[in-house]
């Protein structure tokens, strides 16, 4: 079970339908310099080969490289942290479906990831438009759905929570100033089955043990115990009469 690496793929499965078909969802930063296609970008219109990027993730460069013809989406991990108010409690048996424990599973812990989306295109108007189809993706949605998850996120059986920030991460975090925003993510993470358990018990005796509290005494029957062997008159029974 992973947690960055699943909510990037999340991510690039929910902004998928709504960018161009030609345009490249990139996770890292986009390259310094002009924009691509611009003079001295090494794109296409400069006439230099284009700048190699990083290794691939689902047939995507994950950082580095220019942008497509049709722009990239950049999405850059700004800051991940544990989330104390997302936390469970109490773990659970998993039991196949014959009843046989498999294992004990502790409960989910919350991280709260930030992501800073930016657009990179030949136009700011491109820029722009790409930025627009992401704020489109992603309004009006509290969460992830369930059909952009993969099967890590997927299994947790938790809501991976999705907003746009109304705060910019302050400058200097390793991130170039570019126009975009931020979303923040709140993903479960399932600690690995504890399946080292201690054999079941070869016997379990179970018994009821029924304790009568003694009576008290009555205030008119002095009681039966009380100065035995001193001599001292014991009374069973009394009456009184009024005249």
């Amino acid at each position: 079970m992973v947690v960055i690496s699943d909510v990037g793929r999340a991510l690039r499965t929910l902004l998928r339908p709504q960018l161009p078909s030609s345009a490249a969802i990139i996770l890292g930063p986009p390259p310094t310099g002009p924009r691509s296609g611009g003079p001295g970008s090494g794109g296409a219109s400069s006439g230099g080969p284009p700048a190699s990027g990083g290794p691939a993730v689902d047939g995507l460069p994950t950082s580095g490289g220019p942008a497509a013809d049709g722009g990239a989406v950049h999405l850059v991990l700004c800051w991940l942290r544990d989330d104390p108010d997302g936390r469970q409690s109490g773990d659970r048996d998993v039991r196949a479906d014959d009843g046989t424990l498999l294992g004990r599973q502790a409960p989910a812990r919350r991280y709260e990831l930030k992501y800073l989306v930016t657009a990179r295109a030949e136009s700011a108007e491109a820029e722009y438009e790409l930025l627009d189809a992401v704020l489109l993706a992603v309004t009006g949605l509290d969460a992830l759905p369930s059909d952009c998850l993969p099967k890590g996120l997927a299994d947790a059986g938790l809501p991976v929570f999705l907003q746009v920030c109304s705060e910019r991460t302050p400058a200097g975090a390793g991130v170039p100033a570019h126009a975009g925003f931020e979303l923040a993510v709140s993903a479960p993470l399932l600690p690995p089955l504890q399946t080292e358990l201690a054999p079941p018990a070869a016997e379990l005796s179970v018994g009821v043990r029924r304790t009568v509290p003694p009576r008290p005494p009555s205030p008119l029957t002095p009681d039966a115990g009380a100065g035995a062997g001193n001599g001292t008159r014991q009374w069973r029974r009394t009456r009184v009469a009024e005249e």
